[in-house]
């Protein structure tokens, strides 16, 4: 027999995938409440420089859209500057969506153009910061 947490987990799992496989939309499969915007922006640290990449950390530390269903905030790889300066890959800037209650999260009328409404803000908010190697 089931526990309630796994059954509210189950809950969660199939709410999410259910609301990812008709939308633009990932979800990671785990035991959580977030869905992720598919894209994510390039951050690539010695085309940026310190001081702007040192701006970008703090506004992710600062940035979010919140409302009574979600909350949406951006994160990066936190391995800092240094890291990614000397290295050849890319940091990059990503977008989660964080429902308050997926219990009762109703997928077939939420407003799934509000969400990508606000992950587009999200982008715009951040567009500054997105980087190529040259």
């Amino acid at each position: 027999m089931k526990s309630i947490i796994e059954t509210k987990m189950e809950l969660i799992k199939d709410r999410l995938n259910t609301l990812t496989n008709n939308s633009n939309f990932e979800y990671d499969g785990m035991n959580d409440n977030r869905i992720f915007m598919t894209e994510q922006l390039n951050v690539h640290a010695p085309a940026l420089g310190k001081t702007m990449y040192k701006a970008m950390e703090k506004k992710i530390q600062k940035f979010y859209i919140d409302n009574d269903l979600y909350t949406i905030y951006a994160s990066n790889d936190v391995s800092g500057f240094d890291y990614w300066n000397r290295d050849d890959e890319n940091n990059y800037i990503m977008f989660a969506c964080a429902f308050k209650d997926v219990e009762k999260l109703n997928v077939d009328s939420l407003d799934l153009d509000k969400i990508n409404d606000d992950f587009n803000e999200c982008n715009n908010e951040f567009e500054e910061f997105e980087t190529f190697p040259e």
